[in-house]
């Protein structure tokens, strides 16, 4: 699965106008698991920190997980950054537009970004694979995070030598330099780094598969074959809906053994 063709695909149908761009988020909240997983882990941070915090969405892309995170409570500060220009600017606009004052776009590359102590939660979705300097990175999170802070790591898992099947990225930050992360060695490196604790867990086992399968994978190909496709998904997605957020639910809530996904939780 191509997924830079996929993105491609989705910044052309959806562009840069608010309303779409609400229908965006909203299509992904729905459908995609990677966003049921990260919206859960999000709500429980949510309701043990109620007082004013300060949010860095590492390698915004989209902005989804921004717009949400600035919706949970006035009390927020998010900084969304990511490296290309064109998605922050296409982020402000929509904020912006949107009259949501609690949210800064800034573009750069992350490993850059030297704010020691400055935020209580670092998100990370498909970041960290697409970094060579990944050591680098996850030292600059924990400094960057005040004490007591939170990082909220979601990457491809991977076993030792083994290559994953598919690709389960929508983000925006060029071509992968690893294909995934093997849950012991990258929980060890972070407990190296100085967090007190590290808990991670599998995400996309099987019922979270077959729904990447029916609601991304499927459609995607046939759009690729021709845009056309687009008239039979309204259709096709009426019924595959309670087929999926069944599976999806299933997948958030059940514990697996080994999934294409990775979720990881750092405390500092």
């Amino acid at each position: 699965m191509d997924c830079q063709r996929i993105e491609s695909t989705l910044a052309t149908i959806f562009g840069s106008n608010s309303r779409q761009k609400r229908i965006f988020f909203w299509l992904l909240d729905f459908f995609m698991l990677k966003s049921w997983h990260i919206h859960r882990e999000l709500r429980i941070w949510a309701d043990s920190n109620k007082h004013p915090s300060h949010i860095l969405d590492a390698g915004s892309g989209y902005g989804q997980y921004t717009y949400f995170m600035s919706k949970l409570s006035q009390q927020y500060n998010v900084t969304a950054m990511d490296l290309r220009q064109q998605a922050i600017c296409e982020c402000n606009n929509f904020f912006r537009k949107q009259q949501i004052d609690n949210v800064f776009c800034r573009s750069g590359n992350i490993l850059d970004l030297h704010q020691p102590e400055a935020f209580d939660l670092i998100l990370a979705v498909d970041v960290i694979e697409y970094v060579k300097e990944d050591d680098d990175l996850l030292k600059l999170f924990y400094t960057d995070l005040k004490a007591d802070g939170n990082l909220l790591l979601f990457t491809q898992a991977c076993k030792r030598n083994e290559k994953p099947a598919e690709c389960l990225s929508t983000g925006m930050h060029g071509e992968k330099v690893r294909v995934g992360y093997d849950m012991r060695d990258l929980k060890q490196r972070l407990k190296k780094l100085g967090f007190k604790k590290v808990r991670a867990r599998y995400s996309y086992g099987k019922a979270g598969k077959l729904s990447w399968l029916l609601s991304m994978k499927l459609p995607f190909k046939l759009l690729h074959i021709s845009r056309w496709f687009l008239v039979l998904f309204p259709l096709y997605y009426i019924v595959m809906a309670p087929v999926c957020l069944l599976l999806n639910y299933i997948d958030t809530h059940v514990g697996h053994l080994w999934g294409t996904g990775l979720l990881v939780k750092a405390y500092k």
